[in-house]
């Protein structure tokens, strides 16, 4: 018996010299009816809606998380710039005897460290501060309390002649001219209501001694 090589059949035609499947190969790809062809189409709205479906929770706690993070930024800086105005203030409060003397001292009292304000002697710095802190922690949004309970809270030690504070957050401070710190703890609300937080708020303020 005799054989013949012969090259086998391919479906392949060939187009500008590429090679490219016939229509028949191709057929079998595609969907076989018009049915099959309808559900492909529909497939795709569906899928969409799917991924905005879950997405739109996850973009709505991503966004309310930002506004709250934000407010709470904010009114921690109310707070903070209240405090630091008070001790500005109450630094300030100069023992004008001791002044006219050649002496940098604050009207102080006996014990530097002293809580609220109800046994203020009415000139003295704690005084001052308390009065100048109530004033500004009227306009500090996000209070869970009232301005007077907060003040009545507030720590503070008032070194006349210099000396040095510590806070449960920073480090040390000293001065060796008249010191004036606060401390406190406020029961804040946030924006969205999530609970009650209590930021670490810290103020300390000095008097810089000028040179002749």
């Amino acid at each position: 018996m005799n054989y013949r090589a012969t090259t086998p059949r391919t479906t392949l035609k060939r187009a500008h010299g590429r090679a490219r499947p016939s229509q028949a190969w191709l057929g079998r790809l595609a969907p076989s009816s018009v049915s099959e062809r309808a559900q492909v189409i529909r497939a795709h709205p569906g899928q969409s809606l799917a991924l905005v479906a879950v997405l739109l929770p996850f973009l709505g706690a991503l966004l309310m998380t930002s506004i709250e993070i934000g407010e709470r930024f904010l009114e921690r800086a109310m707070l903070e710039d209240a405090l630091q105005q008070a001790t500005r203030s109450a630094v300030q409060s100069f023992d004008y005897a001791g002044f006219a003397a050649n002496t940098h001292r604050l009207a102080g009292e006996p014990q530097p460290t002293r809580v609220g304000c109800a046994d203020a002697p009415p000139r003295s710095a704690r005084a001052v501060g308390c009065a100048v802190a109530r004033r500004n922690l009227a306009g500090v949004r996000g209070l869970a309390e009232t301005p007077e309970e907060l003040v009545a809270r507030i720590t503070w030690t008032i070194h006349p002649a210099g000396g040095s504070c510590t806070f449960p957050n920073q480090p040390p401070v000293s001065s060796p001219t008249p010191l004036v710190c606060a401390t406190v703890r406020p029961k804040m609300l946030g924006l969205l209501g999530w609970g009650v937080w209590t930021p670490q708020i810290d103020a300390a303020e000095t008097l810089d001694t000028v040179a002749p």
